[in-house]
């Protein structure tokens, strides 16, 4: 018998009971995917949601509920497939706001990180943990963290591979 662990993660108002919210659901009983968006009435705001057996939009859906990022103009492209094999709605981390929680454990903003890799030359995630404590406590945050490594350097004209 293989057991297998599936992915669970919630955020803000996950069930849709507030006032004026709407919820926008996939799922896909086959691979064992199932993704409740919780929006606001016009849905120009995330305002939560459920993620099983993929909760890789979870950082992603978390700064948006908590407002430090805007929510695309089509926010069912967060959590339904691409199915004519383009991209997902396009957010990044550059859509941060400096003041945007990426390291709830140590307390550390976007802003924070950003100004620890321009001002101290920072090119590898260690030395940004080192310098930041991003990162250094849960280890929640480091795909968060490692983007933002990445950003800054592509901004800063210097090239970022993503080869192993």
């Amino acid at each position: 018998m293989k057991l297998r662990v599936a992915s669970v993660a919630s955020v803000g108002d996950a069930f849709a009971i507030g006032e004026g919210t709407r919820a926008i659901t996939f799922d896909d009983p086959l691979n064992k995917v199932y993704k409740r968006l919780v929006v606001n009435d016009d849905g120009s705001q995330v305002l939560g949601g459920v993620f099983v057996g993929d909760a890789s939009s979870y950082q992603l859906l978390l700064q948006m509920s908590r407002g430090d990022m805007p929510t695309p103009e089509h926010p069912e492209q967060l959590i339904f497939p691409a199915v004519d094999g383009s991209a997902t709605a396009v957010v990044g981390v550059g859509a941060l706001s400096d003041t945007a929680s990426v390291c709830s454990c140590n307390h550390v903003s976007k802003g924070a990180i950003c100004s620890a890799i321009a001002e101290g030359g920072l090119t590898e995630l260690a030395a940004v943990k080192a310098c930041t404590k991003a990162g250094t406590t849960c280890g929640g945050c480091v795909p968060l963290v490692t983007g933002l490594l990445k950003h800054e350097l592509r901004k800063a004209g210097v090239e970022v591979r993503n080869d192993i």
